[in-house]
C-alpha cells in the first residue's frame, strides 16, 4: 500500500503542470480570461501575478517571455500571450 501511494505522489508530480496567469486589473483581454477562469472554477489551479503591484512578476514575465503584453498564461515556463489562445488551452486542459 505504501508503494503504491509513493507510485501516486510520483505520478502527480511528474504529471502536475505550474500555471501561471500574468496580468494587469485594467486590461479588456485580462478580464476576458478571467472570466473564463471563473466560468470555469478553476482559480486554485492558476497562480496569478498583477504585474502592476509584483516588480519581480514583471520582471519575470519580460526575462522569461520576451515582452511586458498580458494576459499571459506560463504553463511550465513556457508563455502563451494571446486571449484566444489562452482560453482554448484552459478550455482543452479543464474541460
Amino acid at each position: 500500500m505504501v508503494k503504491l501511494l509513493s507510485l501516486c505522489f510520483l505520478c502527480l508530480s511528474v504529471f502536475a503542470e505550474k500555471v501561471e496567469l500574468f496580468y494587469l486589473p485594467g486590461c479588456y483581454w485580462c478580464r476576458e480570461v478571467d472570466k473564463v477562469i471563473d466560468e470555469m472554477h478553476v482559480h486554485s489551479k492558476i497562480e496569478f501575478h498583477d504585474i502592476s503591484k509584483d516588480r519581480d512578476a514583471r520582471i519575470r514575465l519580460v526575462t522569461v517571455g520576451g515582452k511586458p503584453q498580458v494576459p499571459c498564461l506560463f504553463v511550465d515556463n513556457k508563455p502563451m500571450y494571446e486571449s484566444r489562445e489562452i482560453i482554448d488551452w484552459l478550455k482543452t486542459r479543464w474541460k
